[in-house]
């Protein structure tokens, strides 16, 4: 009897020792602002429908990822290493959390290209033509492509890029997207999940949410899903 309790003494004190230790605080911070990342939400499909309409997801559900549960079973302690975060909001109960910044203009949709085409292909087309590093590349109807980047700088040095291209020797069309928040209850079984990428509009048109210079008009689109995810 004697033994298992210093057993269950040392592992209390370890736990201890864990929870004031300032690199695996920091450790857990850098792995939950990674979830909670754009680059990770654009192709983590299950976090995604995990989250509410308000985009907050139960704290319990990023714990139960395998990087964190490698680093701790704790959720106090997940969640101590967290609230200075600038990239995480925590909500007023400290059970929900979600990324500070979701809406970028990062999505740029480029026309021309055959649906059908070789992804590999088009994505080597795009960097030989001195497009900036791609995030995520899909193909949509109509001959249509998504492209995701970092930040809105390279999605617009992107746009001016594709438009000096042809593939094919035809010229390509090109758009940025105002993205209004991320797409919420996508199939795993689908693409990457880009922001409500719910319609499309004459580019170079004036309207709220819609599209930033180009060639050409587009219709109706559909979004997608991403790869779920319990890395």
């Amino acid at each position: 009897m004697a033994t298992k309790e210093n057993e269950q003494t040392e592992a209390a004190a370890s736990a201890a020792a864990c929870s004031t230790d300032p690199s695996l605080r920091e450790k857990i911070k850098t792995q939950v602002e990674y979830y909670m990342s754009r680059e990770n939400l654009l192709q983590d499909a299950y976090l995604v429908r995990q989250m509410d309409k308000d985009h907050f997801v139960d704290l319990s559900v990023v714990a139960e990822f395998n990087k964190i549960k490698q680093l701790t079973s704790d959720l106090d302690l997940v969640l101590a290493s967290i609230k200075d975060s600038d990239k995480i909001v925590i909500d007023e109960a400290k059970r929900r959390i979600k990324p500070t910044t979701i809406f970028l203009r990062t999505t740029l949709i480029i026309r021309n290209i055959p649906s059908d085409a070789d992804r590999d292909a088009v994505e080597t087309f795009l960097v030989n033509g001195k497009v900036p590093k791609i995030v995520n590349l899909r193909a949509d109807v109509g001959n249509n492509w998504f492209a995701n980047f970092e930040t809105e700088e390279a999605a617009k040095a992107a746009l001016d890029a594709v438009r000096a291209l042809k593939w094919n020797d035809k010229s390509l069309g090109a758009a940025v997207k105002s993205e209004t928040g991320l797409t919420l209850g996508m199939s795993s079984t689908q693409g990457v999940p880009p922001s409500a990428l719910n319609y499309y509009v004459p580019m170079g048109a004036g309207h709220n949410g819609g599209y930033e210079g180009g060639q050409g008009h587009y219709r109706q689109g559909r979004g997608g899903g991403g790869n779920g995810g319990n890395g």
